[in-house]
């Protein structure tokens, strides 16, 4: 075999597994363990249909692969046995495949894992939720929410006023740094995602829609397979910095202001949402991808600049997106609703920046004052991307 084929044996001599027969499998959790043999059952299918001589290989690979696994966690031997007779077997059968072989074994394999770590995950995820179900909403502090614990020990120790100070200083600034390695195509994240967001859904249903939704994992752990993990060009330092952008669409824009509201919600009770909020806008994030100037030749001044034109029209796009959703909603008469004197203040403010932008959502928003001021802002949020000095947000 070549050095890559035996790198290939390497990886996949040591298998995680999903079945069983591994002691340790008997203690999986019912949830856990049923979505571990349907992931397993569709994977099987797929490589079936694929080619049943891969199907083989890969159920032999993995039976002697979980052997060796149930052994170790039995106590029959150590990290240090070498003599494992199905890892032996195992190792045997990958050193005799050819190089095409091993590459789509080394593909089901991590199609396979991918799979594993999205049952965990939705298991971990369901978990949570369980544990937050049970939470009294009248205890001192949210025991799954770690800051409120600190921050109510901190009134403990130092009072309010000084815990106050010091929550406001509080920053948490996570660096994104770009790990080859780790990366994943963006076409392979989705897929990802949406069997996610299938395995999450699927307890829920029933019947026709069960079985839907057994039709859609089939064909997005299909594609997930037939889809190579790596792309097939180096990607630009500018391509690399987008992974951040996936990221922030995908956790950080829903995420954050969650952890801010639910921080409020236990702080000011009824009071969140109607008065200014308490936790501060702590999150500050940073990235590396497409600035770090040190290692990367390829990242010039000019990467630098276009990185970080990219990331702020990416997130002035998603305020914007948001702004105008909420003023859509706010279709509340000035009969019903009359505006309040700040309101009006701020319209003022906005007709004498603008009679365009003004008028236009006027039209849109006839005696709906509410709904007019914040399509103003859409409106400006749209022209701050487009660097429209006249119209534009400066800060």
């Amino acid at each position: 075999m070549t050095d890559n084929n035996h790198a290939i044996t390497e990886e996949l001599a040591v298998v995680a597994p999903i079945g069983t027969k591994g002691t340790e499998e008997h203690e999986l959790p019912p949830s856990l363990r049923n979505n571990m043999e349907l992931c397993l059952q569709i994977l099987r299918e797929v490589l079936n249909e694929f080619d049943p001589k891969l199907l083989n290989m890969f159920d032999e690979v993995r039976t002697d692969a979980v052997e060796a696994s149930a052994e170790h966690f039995a106590g029959f031997l150590d990290d240090s046995d070498h003599g494992n007779e199905g890892l032996r077997k195992a190792v045997e059968i990958i050193d005799a495949m050819n190089l095409h072989d091993a590459q789509l074994m080394a593909r089901a394999f991590t199609t396979y894992f991918h799979l594993a770590n999205l049952c965990e995950e939705n298991h971990r995820v369901s978990v949570l939720r369980q544990r937050e179900s049970e939470v009294d909403e009248n205890q001192a502090v949210d025991p799954v929410n770690e800051l409120t614990v600190v921050y109510h020990q901190l009134i403990t120790e130092m009072g309010p006023a000084k815990a106050k100070a010091l929550l406001e200083k509080l920053e948490f600034h996570p660096v994104f740094t770009a790990h080859p390695t780790e990366a994943r195509r963006k076409a392979v994240e989705g897929k990802i995602r949406r069997i996610a967001e299938l395995l999450e859904v699927r307890p829920l249903l029933g019947g026709s829609e069960k079985r839907e939704n057994y039709r859609r994992l089939f064909n997005e752990i299909d594609a997930l397979f037939r889809t190579s993990p790596i792309e097939h060009r180096k990607p630009t330092p500018v391509e690399e910095a987008n992974t951040i952008i996936d990221i922030f669409d995908s956790t950080l824009f829903d995420t954050i202001p969650q952890v801010y509201r639910r921080f409020d919600d236990w702080l000011l009770g009824d009071q969140a949402g109607l008065v200014e909020p308490a936790c501060p806008a702590f999150f500050h994030p940073g990235s590396w991808i497409g600035s770090d100037r040190d290692g990367n030749p390829n990242v010039t001044a000019k990467v630098s600049r276009q990185v970080a034109r990219n990331f702020s029209d990416h997130v002035i796009a998603a305020l914007e997106d948001a702004t105008r959703t909420v003023g859509k909603n706010l279709t509340m008469d000035s009969e019903a609703t009359p505006a309040s004197e700040e309101l009006r203040l701020l319209w003022g403010r906005q007709k004498e920046m603008s009679e365009r932008l003004t008028q236009n959502a006027d039209q849109l928003s006839t005696k709906e004052p509410h709904r007019a001021v914040m399509l103003v802002m859409a409106y400006r949020l749209h022209y701050t991307i487009a660097r429209d000095t006249d119209l534009m947000y400066h800060s």
